[in-house]
């Protein structure tokens, strides 16, 4: 039986797992586990999207462990419904020795920061590489039994000729996201299991919302604090997209070169400001075209989404994670 969202009254239970460096599970942290100190925050636009922070009165091997919090929900009826909220890694907490027991403020992310070091040598992709092979193969060398999933798996097109120097800033991930990009795929991620992830850019329109937020409901999910703020400014009407290479050809619209002009579609565009254009250019790293639009489209989707945010504190929402889309009713 499911949660009743709408019911006057929920009850919200935390937790907390403690795994080794495979995953696997080692003990519970419940009763370490400092009352309300667990957050896990997640932003789809971070390059490390989900980060934890919590207090506990016992000591970890902070060097190797990972922690898996959890969240239980039970409503009027007793119907409950839990939800992992991510595999972490820890940095060295603060311990803070005037309390008794001792207790650590500990601080963690998600896994991809394990990938957030540097390559360590130079690196260079021809096109005898497979993109997705090569995203697969990186992870799994710098994060050994990661479990990785990359759809359509089907994908198999080459890399584009690209090398990356040794430096301190040329970072596993970042060649993981760089390699992505060549085929219009989104930047990795890790679900709440801590499977890494990434699947060709969606256009957010097209997406179908997983459950509607309506703030005018009889019990409603947000509060009645909420704040809209609109940017018509500087929010672009039209979108340069160049592919980036090392060496070719000057590229032209259709080959190397794509460009978005929203015309008359709602305040921001060109006629509703009286025909005045903001311009934004945005160079990409992609194999092809079909990648070059395909991520091209989503920064435009992105970008015209953004010209309204809208802020509110909602009741717990944990089915929600890594770019959700829901349908907001106010």
């Amino acid at each position: 039986m499911a949660v009743d969202y709408g019911s006057p009254w929920l009850q919200v239970d935390y937790g907390l797992d403690l795994l080794d460096s495979t995953g696997a599970w080692v003990m519970s942290l419940d009763d370490d586990l400092v009352a309300e100190s667990l957050s896990v925050d997640m932003d789809a636009e971070r390059t490390i999207g989900a980060t934890v922070s919590f207090a506990v009165t016992r000591e970890l091997d902070w060097g190797t462990a990972r922690v898996r919090p959890n969240v239980t929900v039970t409503d009027a009826t007793g119907a409950s419904e839990s939800w992992d909220l991510g595999v972490f890694v820890l940095d060295t907490p603060e311990r803070v020795i005037a309390e008794t027991p001792p207790t650590w403020q500990v601080q963690g992310s998600d896994l991809t920061a394990v990938l957030d070091t540097p390559a360590g040598a130079a690196m260079q992709v021809t096109t005898s590489d497979y993109v997705l092979t090569k995203v697969a193969d990186l992870i799994v060398a710098q994060v050994p039994g990661a479990t990785v999933n990359l759809s359509p798996v089907s994908v198999l097109t080459a890399c584009t000729e690209w090398s990356w120097p040794l430096d301190e800033s040329n970072t596993v991930l970042r060649i993981v996201n760089d390699l992505l990009a060549q085929v219009g795929y989104e930047p990795l991620w890790c679900d709440r299991d801590g499977t890494f992830r990434s699947d060709p850019v969606p256009v957010v329109a097209t997406r179908t919302p997983v459950l509607t937020i309506d703030a005018d409901a009889d019990v409603p999910v947000v509060g009645e604090d909420r704040t809209v703020v609109h940017d018509m400014w500087s929010s672009p009407n039209q979108w340069t997209f160049v592919a980036e290479a090392p060496a070719g050809d000057a590229p032209v619209e259709g080959a190397g070169l794509y460009v978005v002009a929203n015309a008359f579609d709602g305040p921001s565009s060109i006629s509703e400001r009286g025909g005045r254009v903001v311009r934004k250019v945005v160079r990409l790293a992609v194999a092809d075209q079909t990648a070059l639009q395909a991520l091209g489209d989503a920064i435009v989707a992105a970008d015209r989404a953004q010209t309204m945010v809208i802020r509110a504190v909602a009741s717990p929402l944990p089915g929600l994670w890594h770019a959700t889309p829901v349908r907001y009713v106010d």
